[in-house]
């Protein structure tokens, strides 16, 4: 085997952890113990060879994994006589994350060791990103708090190897407050539809079901910290400015120039069809984490973009608004996981192009498409449920866009998943506000404290999966 083959592992990855001192008794760090064995330095090396740039790495794999297997098991047993715990007291173990193989191999000798294992399997995610070196335990750590894999008051093992040879074994719990910090709540839902002033109007679609939402909220457009149109068909196919600054504008969220001690508002669009109003919760989600926002809005819509600019405009004249906030327990989306499988707009595509001398919207859907995008999104879906350790025993409705008949007979075939369960919205024709129509409906049909799995695909072929936990008493207004 060659000594550079572990080179070829190695991933990209940045991270930042915020550490402050804990007050005695309370969740936190509670032991730390670190050696270097130096027997076993020259196991790994790394340097600059040749007249190539950048460094070479050379491992000797097999002895350095002996020798981490032969020791770490007595540094261990150190570390947890001195915290009173045994083995099967540590809820997860996250190691250097080398290779799945040698991760499985070694924990097995450390269950063999101790006569008992960890209460779950250790955590493994080089078979996604790599070994990511330095950031690997926070990588991991981060991926299992927002799959919601670990619970408030579980002990965390971090067990640390590297070239020296370096071990640290480091035992950890973490708070309510940080674990279940880690959720993002639809407050809000308005729905419009397209009546004699707005069926040419995805701006006036959009700026109503805002201005409703906000109302029915309680919520003044002020407190809005961000704004995201996740709309694709819009007035006179407009191309720039986004949107969402004119449905900013319009519904008076911070329009006016900045000054000192004001409140302002970042606005933006996204597109991804049938995929924009999860994508833009994704991006939502990671706001509201980093605490950079406190309130956001979420719109979509879409309408024939006038008179002789469009060719068989597909789609029903539909508007949705979603504001989010904050939950500070285990309520709301879960991380959202995404498929892609590029079809080059074989299954659908738009485009605007000259025709008779001015530019027409024009749209080229296959027949499969439904089926092309219920298969996609069924892989998303068990990649989100597999995540969580889930089943579909556990959910209690699938929300899914597009509305389209044929895609939710297709997705409840791939899926194995009652069709009456799979809840869409109630016009199949409705495009971007799909999504949120149809978890209008579930929020007056699934249990409070219920737990649902979002579903999108559309075109690219892209399709994402989210599981969201119903708040109680979810408010949801239709008009």
């Amino acid at each position: 085997m060659s000594k550079e083959l572990a080179s070829l592992t190695l991933g990209d990855a940045g991270a930042a952890l915020l550490l402050e001192r804990a007050p005695t008794g309370s969740e936190g760090i509670k032991f730390a113990g670190f050696t270097t064995v130096a027997d076993y330095s020259r196991l790994c090396l790394a340097y600059p060879k040749g007249h190539k740039p950048a460094a070479r790495m050379f491992t000797d794999a097999r002895g350095i994994h002996r020798a981490a297997m032969a020791n770490t098991p007595l540094l261990l047993h150190e570390v947890l006589d001195t915290v009173g715990i045994s083995l099967h007291d540590i809820d997860h173990v996250i190691t250097h994350q080398t290779s799945a193989r040698a991760i499985r191999k070694g924990m097995a000798k450390m269950s063999a060791y101790f006569g008992e294992s960890p209460r779950h399997d250790a955590v493994i995610t080089v078979d996604r990103y790599g070994n990511t070196a330095s950031t690997t335990h926070t990588v991991a750590l981060i991926e299992e708090l927002e799959s919601r894999h670990i619970r408030p008051g579980e002990t965390v093992a971090l067990i640390a190897l590297a070239s020296g040879l370096e071990i640290g074994i480091v035992l950890l719990t973490l708070d309510e407050e940080l674990v279940e910090r880690l959720g993002t709540v639809i407050e809000q839902v308005s729905l419009t539809d397209g009546g004699w002033r707005t069926h040419h109007s995805a701006l006036r679609l959009a700026v109503n079901a805002a201005k409703h939402c906000l109302h029915e909220a309680g919520r003044n457009a002020h407190d809005v910290d961000l704004l995201i149109n996740a709309g694709i068909y819009r007035d006179r196919n407009l191309a720039e400015p986004a949107l969402a600054a004119m449905i900013q504008e319009d519904i008076g969220a911070n329009p006016e120039d900045p000054h000192e001690q004001a409140h302002g508002t970042f606005s933006f669009d996204v597109s991804n069809g049938s995929c924009g109003v999860l994508t833009a919760l994704q991006i939502v989600d990671g706001f509201l984490k980093s605490r950079a926002i406190d309130l956001a809005l979420v719109v979509a819509s879409d309408a024939d973009p006038g008179h002789g600019m469009s060719e068989d405009f597909p789609f029903s004249p539909a508007g949705a608004a979603l504001l989010c906030d904050w939950s500070d327990d285990a309520r709301g989306v879960e991380r959202i996981h995404w498929i892609n499988i590029p079809d080059d707009g074989e299954s659908f595509s738009a485009t605007v192009g000259l025709l008779d001398g001015r530019n027409v919207l024009r749209f080229a859907e296959s027949e499969k498409a439904d089926e092309l995008f219920a298969a996609a999104a069924a892989q998303a879906a068990e990649a989100c449920l597999h995540a969580s350790a889930l089943t579909l025993d556990d959910i209690d409705a699938i929300v899914a866009a597009p509305a389209h008949s044929g895609f939710r007979a297709a997705l409840s075939a791939h899926m194995g998943f009652s069709e009456t369960q799979i809840i869409v919205a109630e016009d199949q024709r409705t495009h971007t506000a799909s999504l949120a129509a149809a978890f209008d409906r579930a929020s007056a049909q699934i249990r409070p404290g219920g737990r649902v799995l979002l579903v999108a695909a559309g075109t690219g072929i892209t399709a994402g999966a989210a599981l969201y936990r119903m708040p109680d008493g979810t408010a949801s207004r239709q008009r």
